[in-house]
């Protein structure tokens, strides 16, 4: 999926409750492929990374087998840039998601 298919849809868990927004993504710079989404779950909240390995798209929407509670009390997204690999691992540990590399 296209970055740009990303930004500006909405989040949804896997029971349909609205995560938030996403305002952003970041590419792996070795393949240019999204690997992860900056998610803003209201006005006045902080963004949040979440991994695009944790996003699916089903009609025409992003779904999410991870609690919307579990995203909004994840890693703040920053400054939007690709988080380190300690940054990373701690991130896909928050999760639950298992470990690709």
């Amino acid at each position: 999926m296209a970055a740009t298919l990303y930004v500006g849809c909405d989040l949804y868990s896997e029971n349909g409750e609205k995560i938030g927004t996403v305002t952003d993504v970041i590419m792996n710079p070795t393949d240019l492929e999204p690997e992860w989404l900056t998610v803003k779950p209201g006005m006045f909240k902080r963004e949040h990374l979440v991994p695009v390995m944790a996003v699916e798209k089903r009609d025409e929407m992003l779904v999410t087998p991870v609690d919307a509670d579990l995203v909004r009390h994840g890693p703040p997204a920053g400054r939007h840039v690709r988080p380190t690999s300690t940054e990373r691992a701690k991130i896909i540990a928050h999760y639950g998601l298992p470990v690709d590399e």
